[in-house]
């Protein structure tokens, strides 16, 4: 079996922030609230003592690392807190962390310094905001933006007026695929499509200017019939993400092209004429959309 490692690494930093948050959250809780039982009489600690500061800082701010929220700037304060904790709490007792028992707080503060540099990651509450402030407004006010290049990323909404599970069929068989995919004057030549996980989409464009240009891509995530990832692993390479959403019998797609640097973007808009090719290219999915319909 084959393993998206990319995908691995993301659920992988995803449960150490969820549980990093979590622990953290509680041991604040348990400053603050007692929560737990069996504590000393002073317990709860009082909220304006160094120790009352701590467990505001375990408290709130583990909560929002296990949200993922403002990631970077909560984690690494946390990680000072920490760094504070050891040489403060448990240094004094010995030079070794196993023989002074700081071994939790060097861990707890290697983590959260990682976490200041890795940022909320998938599946954050930061991440969410940030794709939703990403998607142009244009389509729920019934109209098409335009393709946004901003970042590294190249991306556009489009309505189409053809339910979702034809659209999906327009992107992923051969039959359809080839009468409408590429900017305007370009035709296709398939040579394979296999539209599973590590799945090849091979093709030739050809250009109206007669060049010839050679696409190899793989297919990394298909969930039929809500989202295609694909790798265009030949030059010009990025990572093609569409999401198809029902939109009252209507088709909402989001498409997304992700380069690895906002440099590689800019050659690309500029070499290749991505922007254009891109509106180019779902303007032909429109019309034939509403050609195969009639």
């Amino acid at each position: 079996m084959k393993i998206d490692r990319e995908k691995a690494v993301q659920i992988s930093y995803f449960l150490l922030r969820v549980v990093s948050g979590l622990l953290f959250l509680q041991a604040g809780g348990l400053k603050l609230f007692s929560w737990f039982g069996g504590m000393p009489p002073e317990f709860p600690f009082k909220l304006f003592s160094e120790i009352g500061l701590a467990g505001v800082l375990e408290f709130f701010g583990g909560s929002m690392i296990l949200l993922g929220l403002f990631t970077r700037p909560v984690a690494f304060i946390l990680s000072g807190e920490m760094a504070v904790a050891y040489f403060q709490g448990h240094f004094p007792r010995g030079f070794w962390p196993i023989v002074n028992h700081g071994e939790p707080a060097v861990l707890f503060c290697f983590i959260f310094l990682f976490m200041s540099a890795y940022g909320g990651g998938e599946w954050s509450l930061e991440d969410w905001i940030k794709k939703q402030k990403g998607k142009p407004l244009g389509p729920r006010e019934g109209k098409n933006p335009p393709v946004e290049a901003s970042g590294q990323e190249i991306r556009t909404t489009r309505i189409f007026d053809a339910p979702r599970d034809l659209v999906w069929k327009a992107f992923t068989d051969p039959e359809h695929v080839t009468k409408w995919y590429g900017p305007d004057g370009f035709t296709m030549t398939l040579r394979q499509m296999d539209v599973r996980v590590g799945g090849a989409w091979n093709f030739i464009f050809h250009g109206p200017d007669g060049k010839d240009y050679q696409n190899d891509i793989v297919y990394v995530e298909v969930v039929k019939p809500e989202r295609l990832v694909m790798d265009h692993v030949s030059e010009p390479f990025h990572r093609t993400t569409v999401t198809f959403e029902e939109w009252g019998g209507k088709t909402l797609l989001h498409f997304l092209m992700t380069f690895k640097t906002l440099e590689e973007q800019e050659r690309v808009s500029r070499q290749y004429g991505a922007v254009e090719g891109l509106a180019q290219n779902l303007g032909r999915l429109a019309k034939y959309l509403e050609a195969i319909r009639n």
